[in-house]
């Protein structure tokens, strides 16, 4: 689980400027064995 930060944005339909609040943010790394073995079955 990785932190995001706090940041502003911009609404593109609005032009308006948000605030977007900080928040977790779940991130997956595959093992190499598990990239190897889709690779593989992929070919």
């Amino acid at each position: 689980v990785r932190q995001r930060k706090a940041r502003t944005t911009k609404n593109p339909r609005t032009g308006k400027v948000m605030k977007i609040t900080s928040r977790k943010n779940l991130h997956f790394t595959m093992s190499k064995s598990l990239k190897d073995a889709l690779i593989q079955n992929g070919k």
